[in-house]
């Protein structure tokens, strides 16, 4: 079961899908590569990845946002941007969220 901690209540509850999945955007380098911790994770779409343990926004996790507009705030108007799903336990200030499992959708603006 999906849980969400300090769930804003401006969210708009139609980013949930039943199942408990959250839909969002994530940003790229033009290589389809994010820092991720102490390193750069390779990223495809149509793939899902999983990282062990929880998941903390800002600091631990696969990083996304709910509108296009916040993606903006973290990453350059050229990067590449996909919609994701949040699959696994997801954490959130409003602004940006982390989850510990998440499948990269499709790519929508290049």
């Amino acid at each position: 079961m999906t849980s969400v901690k300090h769930l804003q209540t401006d969210l708009r509850r139609s980013q949930f899908k039943e199942g408990g999945i959250m839909r969002g955007y994530k940003a790229f380098n033009r290589d389809m590569t994010c820092t991720m911790g102490r390193g750069v994770f390779q990223y495809e779409v149509g793939k899902t990845y999983e990282e062990e343990g929880y998941a903390q926004s800002r600091a631990k996790g696969f990083h996304f946002c709910l509108t296009l507009e916040n993606v903006y705030k973290f990453y350059p108007k050229d990067s590449i941007v996909c919609e994701i799903e949040a699959l696994g336990d997801i954490e959130g200030d409003g602004l940006a969220y982390a989850t510990n499992k998440i499948r990269i959708v499709k790519e929508i603006v290049k």
